[in-house]
């Protein structure tokens, strides 16, 4: 009689194993891409509003005088480089918008690395004391699974992250 038992329950692990360890593998699996995004998200912020910080800190009071310490287009692209610790720049996309809404793309990031156009520009006198500056960038992501070497799945969304600043001096 306990031998029939037991035969009865013989693979009964290995269907309990699937009905719940399966759903347990996704549910990690998913959890650990939605702590990736958040880590990209919060890293592409930081980044952006570090970038306006460095820009709100070189307008026209800083280029007067015996000092000259404007900034480029390149500058401002390497301080977002090197802010985005682990995040492609060549996934990154960056809209440098003045007070008057002067437009300066730089899509992707890498591409205006070594550019030397001074910004913010003293057409309109947007590099004055109090004016405007926005910082926009977007970072293409796709849903990588790590532990599956670089596996995607599921389509490429973009995270945002936007700063307004305002030239201190």
């Amino acid at each position: 009689m306990i031998m029939r038992t037991r035969n009865s329950q013989q693979g009964s692990a290995m269907i309990e194993f699937c009905l719940v360890g399966v759903p347990v593998l996704v549910l990690m699996l998913a959890t650990m891409q939605l702590c990736l995004s958040m880590w990209q998200y919060h890293t592409l912020a930081y980044s952006v509003h570090e970038a306006t910080r460095f820009v709100s800190v070189h307008g026209r009071g800083c280029v007067t005088g015996v000092t000259s310490c404007a900034i480029t287009v390149s500058d401002i692209a390497t301080r977002l480089k090197n802010d985005s610790i682990g995040m492609d720049p060549n996934a990154m996309s960056v809209t440098l918008t003045t007070n008057s809404g002067a437009v300066t793309t730089c899509s992707p990031l890498a591409s205006c690395i070594g550019n030397p156009t001074r910004w913010p520009p003293s057409s309109n006198l947007d590099n004055t004391t109090g004016k405007r500056v926005i910082v926009s960038a977007t970072h293409t992501s796709n849903r990588t699974l790590m532990l599956l070497g670089a596996y995607t799945i599921g389509p490429v969304f973009n995270l945002p992250a936007t700063s307004t600043g305002t030239i201190a001096f």
